[in-house]
């Protein structure tokens, strides 16, 4: 009696979770790089906020130069947020779409359904830069790389992940 043959398990569910383990790890190093930067940016300020600070006590004493303190510290406070956002929303988004990535890698249906729900994030982040570039009127090369990255991976994900709902357990 012969053993039943189960088909191989295709390419494309392969190439989908490569993609997503390189696309996530660069959003990661992404994210780091926009935080470890900001810091410096802000240490860089720290230092310019102490050289207004006695600038402003020579030219008009304590007073001025507790207002640039008050100043430069809502400056601060702001930039802080700013930099744990900006840094913040890449690497977390990085960092799912890297588990997915792992999970179709593993065939896991996991990691396929969460592959979707990236691909669709990433869709929608690249119809958001495209209704910006059409409301502003303007074609920067930043803006079009990052639509072609982001359409790029939603095409791709379902073009590699629809129909292959087998291979996965």
């Amino acid at each position: 009696m012969s053993q039943p043959t189960t088909a191989p398990a295709s390419s494309g569910p392969t190439m989908s979770g490569l993609i997503s383990v390189l696309f996530g790890g660069a959003c990661v190093a992404l994210g780091i790089w926009i935080m470890v930067q900001g810091h410096e940016a802000l240490r860089i300020f720290g230092l310019a906020k102490e050289v207004a600070k006695e600038e402003a006590k020579k030219r008009g004493g304590a007073e001025a130069e507790q207002k640039v303190e008050e100043a430069a510290g809502w400056f601060e406070s702001m930039a802080k947020g700013m930099i744990l956002v900006v840094g913040g929303c890449p690497l977390l988004q990085g960092a799912v779409i890297l588990l997915a990535g792992l999970g179709v890698l593993a065939r896991a249906n996991w990691g396929r359904l969460l592959t979707f729900l990236m691909a669709i994030w990433c869709g929608l982040e690249a119809a958001g830069l495209v209704a910006i570039m059409i409301d502003q009127n303007r074609t920067a090369l930043g803006l079009i790389i990052s639509v072609g990255i982001l359409g790029g991976y939603f095409l791709l994900s379902f073009m590699f992940l629809i129909g292959r709902s087998h291979e996965f357990t």
